[in-house]
C-alpha cells in the first residue's frame, strides 16, 4: 500500500549538502557496462506472438496480468510500425526548451555576486543534461509500459544519464512533500539470468557496475532474507513518471487499442500471404501413356526418366512456380484474385478504425496529402495536450531534483512548446518583450538556446565588442522605412482554399492587385 508522507521532502532537503559531498563521480567505463550486455556470451531470446484473444483474456484481470500486458505493448512496439510511430509522435513532440528563475526576496534586492555565482553553477550543471534525448525516452517508456522508473547517474562535470529500471521489479511506496514518488526495488531482480553481474562484477570480478545503493540492497537481502527483498532507492536520485493517474495499476496508456493494432497486423499478414499466393503458379507435367493398351498405369516412359526430366524443370523455374508430374493433361494453375481493390479498402478501413479509437489524425504518422489542413492542425493541437501534460510533470520533477542536488535558489520550467507550436510561442514572447515585460530570457531560450548558452554568448559578444565595433544591425523591415503591406501569413494559418489561391497566384489577377 502507498504511504503518503509530507515530512520526507524536508528531511531530504536537510541532506542536500551531505548528498553533494558523497556524490560519486561517474566512471563511464562502468556506466557502459550498466547498459551493454557481455558480448562474449552467447544469448538467445524468443518472443511470444500475442493474439486478440489473449489480450482480451488478460484485460479481464489486468492487475494480475500487468506484466504480461506490458510485454504485449513491447511486442507491438517491435512489430507494429504504426504503434512505434505513435509512441515517437507523442514523446518527441515536446522540444524540452527551458529556463530558470532565481528565487529572491525582491523587497530587499539581490546580492549580485551570490546570484551570478549560483546562476552560473546551476545553469552549467543543467547544460550537461540532454533534455530532448533523456526525457523523450522517459515519456515513450511511460506510454509503452504505463510507468517509467529511472535511476540518475549525475557526475560533477561528467554528464547526466537516466538508467531505466524494469517496472516488473519496482513499485511506488510513498509520495514526498514535493509530490514526487518514492521507489522501492526488488532485490530478487539480480537473481534473474546474469543480472547478478551488475552487483557482483563480471568475469569473476569483485566490483559491481551499478550504483552502491543496488549493491548494498542486494547484499542485505542475501544476508538477512526475504524481509529485506524490497529496498528503497534515494528520492534525490530517482525519477518516476506515470502515464496515467493510477499509481497502483500503471497499465500501458494505449491498451484500449491493442486489439485494433493486432487486427491490423493480422490483416497485413493475411494480405501479404494472399499476394504471395496470387503470384504462385503450378505447372503440371503429363506423363504419356501407351496408346490402345488395356493395362493400368501403362506409361510410355520409365519412371526414372520422368524424375530426371522433373529435376531439370525444377532447377529452371523461378521460386514462385511449383511443379508436379501427373498422367493427366498438362495445364497451368493460377491462384490470383482480381478483386484487389476490396483488399485495399479493408486495410484502409482497419486503419481508419484504429485512428478513430486513438483520437489521432492518421496523417501525423502516415503522411500524405492533407484534404483538410485546418482540421489537421486542430487535431495536432489536441494531441499536444497529452505531451504537454508530461512536460509539466517533468518540470515539477526537475524542480525537486535541482533542490535536492544542486541548489534551492531556483525555479525551473520547461516551456510548453512543441515542434508544431514553437513559432506561435516565440511570436508571443517577442510581443511581450517588445511591450517591456521581463521575458527576454524566455524569448531567447524558446528559440532553442539553454540559459547557459545565452549567458555565455552574451558575455562573449560583449568581450569581442561585436555589436559596437564589428557588426552593423541587419537591414530588415524593423529598421527600414517605407515597407508597405501586411506580412504574409504562415501556411498553417490558411485554409486549403487559401493555400490553393497562394500557390496559383490568383490574387495577382484581382483588381486590388492591379491597383
Amino acid at each position: 500500500e502507498s504511504v503518503f508522507v509530507t515530512e520526507r521532502s524536508e528531511f531530504l532537503s536537510n541532506e542536500v549538502k551531505e548528498t553533494k559531498a558523497v556524490r560519486q563521480k561517474i566512471d563511464y567505463a562502468k556506466v557502459k557496462e550498466v547498459m551493454l550486455q557481455n558480448v562474449r556470451k552467447t544469448k538467445t531470446k524468443t518472443f511470444t506472438r500475442y493474439t486478440k484473444e489473449l489480450v482480451k483474456q488478460y484485460t479481464q484481470n489486468p492487475y494480475n496480468n500487468i506484466d504480461t500486458l506490458r510485454e504485449i505493448s513491447a511486442f507491438l512496439a517491435r512489430n507494429s510500425m504504426i504503434y512505434k510511430k505513435i509512441l515517437s509522435y507523442f514523446s518527441q513532440m515536446p522540444l524540452f526548451y527551458y529556463n530558470i528563475v532565481y528565487k529572491s526576496d525582491f523587497t530587499k534586492g539581490i546580492d549580485y555576486q551570490k546570484f551570478i555565482k549560483s546562476y552560473n553553477d546551476v545553469s552549467l550543471k543543467l547544460q550537461q543534461i540532454n533534455m530532448q534525448r533523456e526525457f523523450s525516452k522517459v515519456i515513450a517508456t511511460a506510454l509503452r509500459d504505463g510507468v517509467f522508473y529511472g535511476y540518475i547517474y549525475d557526475g560533477d562535470g561528467d554528464g547526466f544519464f537516466i538508467h531505466a529500471l524494469e517496472p516488473k521489479y519496482c513499485k511506488i511506496s510513498a509520495i514526498t512533500g514535493d509530490g514526487e514518488y518514492v521507489i522501492y526495488m526488488d532485490a530478487n531482480y539480480f537473481n534473474q539470468g546474469n543480472n547478478k553481474e551488475y552487483v557482483q562484477g563480471t568475469d569473476n570480478g569483485t566490483d559491481g557496475v551499478w550504483d552502491k545503493v543496488f549493491i548494498d540492497g542486494y547484499n542485505e537481502y542475501n544476508s538477512k532474507g526475504n524481509d529485506y527483498r524490497w529496498f528503497e532507492l534515494p528520492a534525490e536520485k530517482t525519477i518516476c513518471l506515470l502515464a496515467d493517474e493510477d499509481a497502483d495499476m500503471a497499465l500501458p496508456y494505449f491498451l484500449p487499442v491493442f486489439t485494433s493494432l493486432l487486427d491490423l497486423l493480422d490483416l497485413e499478414q493475411i494480405l501479404a500471404s494472399k499476394t504471395e499466393l496470387e503470384n504462385y503458379i503450378l505447372l503440371l507435367s503429363k506423363i504419356p501413356l501407351i496408346p490402345n493398351t488395356d493395362e493400368v498405369d501403362d506409361f510410355a516412359v520409365s519412371f526414372e526418366l520422368v524424375q530426371m526430366i522433373q529435376e531439370m524443370i525444377d532447377e529452371a523455374v523461378p521460386a514462385l512456380v511449383g511443379t508436379a508430374y501427373t498422367p493427366c493433361d498438362l495445364e497451368v494453375v493460377n491462384f490470383n484474385n482480381k478483386n484487389q481493390a476490396e483488399d485495399t479498402n479493408k486495410l484502409a478501413e482497419a486503419m481508419n478504425n484504429l485512428f478513430s479509437n486513438l483520437g489521432v489524425s492518421e496523417l501525423v504518422v502516415s503522411g500524405g496529402a492533407s484534404t483538410n489542413s485546418v482540421g489537421l492542425m486542430q487535431s495536432i493541437r489536441n494531441d499536444e495536450s497529452l505531451s504537454l501534460k508530461y512536460v509539466d510533470r517533468l518540470s515539477a520533477w526537475m524542480n525537486t531534483y535541482i533542490k535536492l542536488n544542486y541548489s534551492q535558489d531556483f525555479i525551473f520550467k520547461f516551456h510548453r512548446i512543441t515542434y508544431f507550436s514553437q513559432n506561435d510561442f516565440v511570436s508571443g514572447m517577442k510581443d511581450a518583450a517588445t511591450l517591456g515585460l521581463p521575458v527576454a530570457m524566455d524569448y531567447a531560450t524558446a528559440l532553442g538556446s539553454t540559459p547557459y548558452e545565452v549567458m555565455a554568448s552574451t558575455y562573449m559578444e560583449n568581450a569581442l565588442e561585436i555589436k559596437t565595433k564589428l557588426w552593423q544591425p541587419l537591414q530588415t523591415s524593423y529598421v527600414q522605412s517605407g515597407t508597405a503591406g501586411a506580412p504574409e501569413k504562415d501556411a498553417e494559418d490558411l485554409s486549403d482554399e487559401g493555400l490553393s489561391t497562394r500557390d496559383e497566384n490568383k490574387n495577382d489577377k484581382t483588381k486590388a492587385a492591379k491597383g
